[in-house]
């Protein structure tokens, strides 16, 4: 069988053909005898490299029309295994001279080495076959070969051993190993954090990556690939776990490796891949977020240095200045990574998103998103990541990743350092022309604490109401502008009459005026008893898919022409109304109102007691006679009885007033009006039963101014 003879390496075509049989006996008969002297003895790598050069070769494998694996013309049956660097390369001959497979094996022209040529099946994959034989030698006789033999058209240079063996009856090579399986790697992004992480989870965990010879071959390749030399460390690192580990045979297999690095295309993506295999965590989350944001960045049409700088503002990752042209630099991508996680550190970078836990609307930028603007965030995204869909986005805004503020305490809080003066709440109240201006004060300051309080998660009972028939004097704007500039989106005005729309406004608002104060009935005032007292709403928000608990924040306030604006005849603990005759407005407009809040915080966070004692409702109540509204059982009462020594029962007098006028009413009413005017029940026995009477006295009416009223 003829194979391509080559006058020298650097032909590319060859020059003649001869059969593989003269081309061992000519190694023995020494027909390159000086120029494999001449080689041996020279030391210098290089200028062996330049001497090798001038030299011929063949193409052990068959005859090419040039010589590239594609252009072979005919298979020779045969391939040449090259086993470098040896020791001893007398005692490696000898143990492959009684290999049944081994057509002929002689020292290379270095001297150093050793070629062994197998017979082979021409009309088989040389891949293949190269493939079982490296794993042959290795797994038999442990010895490593050079890799890059696995190209047919590798040539051969002419060697001179006057002891080559040569076996014409060896068995043509048939052992069938598994073929390796072609995995389908995806680049990876190299980060040294993650590798040096890598290596020592393989040595903690005693992991073994190199059970096979084809696995142990590709790591090879794959440290070569990124490192060079420098990872030959590595290679030894890795090689270890196995228990077919030789320091020795390690080292030769990467010279291998490294010398037949052109000729192979494995990269370090390969040694990521076994190590996912092996269950290994190939990226930590920094480097999954590193990767994504310069990918995006990338996209978006952001500098290197503008990806870096957000990467240290929003994830506070700070990379080196070859880090960031390492990645920026890098078409690979973690597919590895779900579109989710990506989706979340687009988000974060790109948009300040923070969830209003009053408002309870998503906010970017301290302004509520609109439906247009979820539109522009997912076509935004979809440029960037064109798997992702309007769906998720919408889920992800709307959910925990997002993160809650309260903008109440928020605004408080970030002052807390800044801003703490006194005399705020005095002057304010100093603008009010009242009767009583230190009743005023005392109940006007615990109505302002309440409001943080009611921040705070205490809710405020107390309302209070500036009353007064002149018009023009400022009432309603006096709480208008009450709030700091930052926080009027927080005030609202309503008659509270609305239902469930103004429960969800008391859990969005922190203050809420009734300017219509006057002129209610009796179930308009109960319902607003109703608001003052309560806590919590349970409701069904517009577009929400269950009841939810909602907490209260808003402190009422109230203006009105009237007086008569209490209802409850047993006692006043909420309303705080005073006469108002007019306001300075010179004085208000000097109340630094961000000051008087702070002034108002700080008093809370000291324990102000802003709840109303029961010395303070006496007070207010004797304070605030004036504003009780005028009720039918009352007028009924003063038009029929006054203060006497006759028992009455409640009934009798129910009785007698309905008859007298035609009015209906009622005896709860009835018997809390007489207790507010001061008459007290007594047990007594006025026909012999006991029963509960009041000492009171019917008048009686004069009988001509009776007549004198009729027509």
């Amino acid at each position: 069988m003829n194979i391509g003879f080559y006058n020298r390496v650097s032909h590319l075509k060859r020059d003649s053909e001869i059969p593989i049989e003269l081309f061992i006996q000519s190694i023995i008969n020494g027909k390159w005898k000086n120029d494999a002297i001449g080689i041996r003895k020279i030391e210098d790598k290089q200028e062996r490299k330049f001497a090798k050069e001038k030299i011929g070769s063949v193409t052990v494998s068959g005859i090419f029309n040039s010589r590239l694996d594609k252009e072979i013309l005919i298979a020779s049956g045969y391939i040449g295994m090259d086993i470098d660097d040896l020791k001893n390369p007398q005692e490696d001959k000898e143990r492959l001279q009684r290999d049944p497979f081994v057509y002929s094996i002689f020292i290379t022209v270095g001297g150093h080495g050793l070629c062994a040529i197998f017979k082979t099946n021409p009309k088989k994959s040389h891949r293949d076959q190269f493939f079982s034989i490296s794993k042959y030698l290795f797994e038999t006789y442990n010895i490593v070969v050079d890799p890059s033999g696995i190209n047919e058209s590798r040539n051969r240079y002419v060697s001179w051993d006057p002891d080559a063996y040569h076996n014409t009856q060896c068995r043509t090579f048939d052992l069938k190993y598994e073929k390796p399986k072609t995995e389908k790697i995806q680049d990876i992004v190299f980060s040294k954090n993650d590798f040096d992480r890598l290596i020592n989870q393989i040595e903690t965990q005693g992991l073994n990556l190199c059970e096979s010879y084809h696995e142990w071959l590709r790591i090879g390749f794959s440290f070569v690939h990124q490192f060079k030399e420098d990872g030959r460390g590595y290679f030894h690192q890795v090689s270890k776990q196995s228990p077919k580990y030789s320091k020795r045979t390690t080292d030769l297999q990467y010279e291998a490796c490294l010398k037949a690095e052109g000729s192979n295309t494995t990269t370090i993506s390969t040694f990521y891949y076994y190590c996912k295999q092996a269950g290994l965590q190939i990226y930590d989350a920094s480097t999954k977020i590193i990767s994504h944001s310069m990918r995006h960045g990338k996209k978006s049409g952001l500098s290197k240095e503008q990806v870096a700088k957000n990467l240290e503002k929003f994830e506070n990752i700070t990379l080196t200045p070859d880090e960031v042209n390492a990645f920026f630099n890098s078409n690979s991508k973690i597919t590895e990574d779900d579109i989710l996680n990506e989706l979340k550190i687009w988000i974060r970078q790109n948009y300040d998103l923070k969830r209003n836990s009053i408002s309870r609307y998503i906010e970017s930028d301290n302004i509520a998103l609109q439906q247009v603007d979820y539109n522009s965030i997912f076509i935004e995204a979809k440029t960037v990541i064109p798997t992702v869909n309007y769906e998720l986005i919408d889920r992800l805004i709307n959910s925990n990743f997002i993160m809650t503020y309260n903008p109440l305490k928020k605004f408080l809080e970030d002052r807390e350092n800044d801003i703490r003066s006194e005399g705020h709440i005095e002057k304010l109240f100093l603008s009010i022309k009242t009767d009583r201006p230190d009743v005023l004060l005392k109940f006007g300051k615990k109505w302002l604490v309440s409001i943080i309080a009611s921040i705070y998660g205490e809710h405020s009972p107390l309302m209070l109401v500036l009353c007064g028939p002149k018009q023009g004097t400022g009432k309603t704007e006096f709480f208008r502008r009450l709030l700091p500039k930052e926080l009027h989106k927080y005030y609202a005005e309503s008659k509270l009459d609305a239902g469930k729309d103004d429960e969800i406004l008391m859990t969005k608002m922190i203050l809420i005026m009734d300017d219509e104060m006057g002129g209610k009935n009796k179930k308009e005032d109960k319902r607003l008893k109703e608001l003052l007292s309560k806590q919590t709403f349970t409701l069904r928000e517009p577009y929400g898919r269950h009841t939810v608990d909602l907490e209260r924040i808003a402190v009422l306030c109230g203006t009105t022409n009237d007086e008569e604006i209490l209802f409850d005849t047993t006692g006043n603990r909420r309303i705080l109304p005073f006469f108002v005759y007019d306001i300075d407005h010179a004085i208000y407009n000097l109340v630094d109102k961000e000051a008087l809040f702070m002034e108002l915080y700080w008093l809370y966070k000291e324990g102000f007691d802003w709840k109303l004692s029961f010395d303070d409702v006496l007070e207010l109540s004797g304070a605030s006679t004036k504003f009780n509204a005028t009720s039918l059982e009352s007028e009924l009462i003063d038009k029929y009885f006054i203060s006497g020594l006759e028992p009455w029962t409640s009934t009798d007098i129910k009785i007698h007033i309905e008859k007298h006028s035609m009015q209906k009413i009622y005896i709860d009413r009835l018997c809390k009006e007489l207790k507010r005017k001061g008459f007290e029940q007594q047990l007594l026995r006025p026909d012999g039963v006991q029963r509960r009477c009041y000492m009171i006295k019917e008048i009686t009416k004069d009988p001509k101014n009776e007549a004198s009223n009729r027509f």
